[in-house]
């Protein structure tokens, strides 16, 4: 049954068009977005279905047309989990194209709490949406939440090396804390939010083609009253993995400087809506995109000097003054 959303169709199982109706409305829904997973997707499912919650969920999966068998995996999970699991099983890729797949996956949440988890990424505690639905509604002035996690990099030699976790203090971080990353650095599949923030951040996503979306859905759903954070360990982050953005643009250049520019103007957009609480971490992660951007040494140096420029109306003067100092004078080319 093809269903014609905005953004490309719908793929939905005969036996899930049955049952999907039958189900009481979910109290959480859990997100995964997915794209040439093959390896990883089933232990990301397997880590969503083995939650143990006290209300009603339902897992809602996002497939941006695989060309690996990952789409295969998820429609036989489907299968066996009739009325669990919902597909959106694309025919042509959304992120190619269109806005930001994730924009597509929260519209098709119906929970109160959205969960999400890439398809590279997966959940190691049965009870972190409990724990985690249990901390939200003990904070009514909260909207997202999150949790420590540990970090992989996955070796075609050795297999997955385990890195130090992503772990901090326990307490309540603000929208800057979370721009910045010096007092705190959270994974996406860590966090867990009210799915009424989200209606603005999939305007925000719908305006912007290629984004990096887990940067303004943080931030966005702190602005209210920060962000809960749990030192328990409940997933694991996969580095760079096959199919993962950051393991695309590792040693492309040309991806690196287009990434970047669609994340400043984000960040520029971001401060309007949040406003001065943030300016100075917007400002200085912008100033810190473009450093990553200009020390990447196969980068061509007129091609430096046109991205700088290119994006330099997003610095502050002296911003602008301290970037160029650093690569052009103190470090070279």
């Amino acid at each position: 049954m093809q269903l014609a959303i905005m953004g490309g169709p719908i793929e939905m199982t005969d036996t899930q068009k049955g049952n999907c109706l039958k189900l009481e409305r979910p109290v959480v829904s859990m997100c995964c977005l997915t794209y040439n997973h093959v390896d990883t997707i089933a232990q990301c499912l397997d880590g969503m279905l083995m939650q143990k919650v006290e209300v009603p969920f339902e897992i809602v999966v996002h497939d941006d047309a695989s060309t690996d068998g990952t789409a295969e995996i998820v429609a036989d999970y489907a299968a066996r989990h009739p009325g669990r699991i919902r597909t959106i099983l694309q025919t042509k890729n959304q992120y190619s194209y269109g806005p930001h797949p994730i924009a597509l996956l929260f519209e098709a949440a119906r929970g109160d709490f959205i969960a999400i988890c890439e398809g590279d990424d997966f959940w190691t505690d049965e009870c972190k949406i409990k724990i985690q639905w249990q901390a939200l509604e003990s904070h009514p002035s909260i909207d997202i939440c999150a949790h420590a996690s540990q970090t992989w990099i996955s070796s075609a030699d050795s297999g997955p090396k385990k890195m130090r976790p992503f772990s901090y203090p326990e307490g309540i971080y603000s929208a800057a804390d979370l721009l910045l990353k010096e007092r705190i650095k959270v994974q996406t599949a860590t966090l867990f939010f009210r799915s009424h923030v989200v209606g603005s951040y999939v305007r925000f996503m719908r305006a912007r083609k290629r984004n990096v979306g887990d940067v303004y859905l943080k931030a966005l759903c702190a602005r209210r009253g920060g962000l809960l954070y749990l030192a328990r360990e409940m997933s694991v982050y996969r580095l760079a993995s096959l199919g993962s953005w950051s393991g695309s643009i590792r040693s492309d250049y040309i991806a690196r400087s287009t990434s970047a520019t669609s994340k400043i103007i984000g960040l520029s957009d971001l401060r309007y809506q949040l406003g001065s609480p943030v300016d100075h971490a917007i400002r200085t992660v912008s100033a810190r995109t473009i450093l990553w951007v200009l020390r990447d040494h196969h980068m061509p140096f007129i091609q430096k000097i046109i991205f700088l420029v290119h994006n330099a109306r997003y610095l502050s003067p002296r911003a602008l003054w301290k970037v160029s100092i650093r690569r052009f004078f103190r470090g070279g080319a």
